[in-house]
Formats: C-alpha cells, structure tokens, sequence
C-alpha cells in the first residue's frame, strides 16, 4: 500500500488515485505472525523421525513434487538425520518438563 500513498507529512498520507479532497491515510502497521509447525516429543531415533518426517512432508517447508521428495526423504533423509537431530535437540532440551524448549516457550505464551 505504500507506494500507492503520496507523503504529505511524515506518517500520512492520501491514496496517489484518490480525489484532493480525500482525508489522509494513516501509517501502515506492520505486524508478525508467528506459525508453529512443531516439535519432537522426545531425542531418541523413533521420535525425531517421526518429527522429521512429518515437518520435511509438510508441502509449507519442502516444495518439491512428492514423487521426487519421499523416496529421497524416507530412504536416505530419515535413516541418518534422526541421530544428528537429536543429538541437537539434547544440548537445548527442557529435562525438566522434558519437552523441547519451543513446547515450554508456547505453553508459558498460552498460559499468559
């Protein structure tokens, strides 16, 4: 939208189509959006691979054909990624609650 408002004051403006006569335009808001697309249950093998091949299938994250992506996913991919991942995903883990950290960040977001 900005480059369809002509500056008159700093932080207004009025549409460059609009009649002279139209009231200013307030300042665009910017804003974040913030999507959680999910995190493993656990460090060990079978649920980082479980995570991993459901974050890695999500269309959102990897847009490559399906017949391209899934052999290479389930047959190389999560043979091998499940180990580096978890071991990762041990040096930031939450032992306490035993979740990952953006599972206890989110819970404490919700519960606020």
């Amino acid at each position: 939208m900005t480059e369809n408002v002509v500056k008159d004051q700093p932080g207004e403006g009025r549409l460059a189509h609009a009649p002279s006569d139209h009231p200013p335009v307030a300042r665009a808001k910017v804003g974040v959006v913030l999507a959680n697309l999910g995190t493993p249950d656990a460090t060990d093998y079978w649920s980082m691979r479980r995570y991993l091949n459901e974050f890695l299938s999500d269309k959102r994250v990897v847009d490559y054909a399906g017949w391209k992506w899934q052999p290479l996913l389930q047959l190389i991919i999560l043979t091998k990624r499940p180990f580096s991942s978890g071991k990762a995903y041990r040096g930031i883990w939450n032992n306490e609650k035993n979740e990952s950290p953006l599972l206890t960040t989110t819970r404490a977001q919700t519960e606020k």
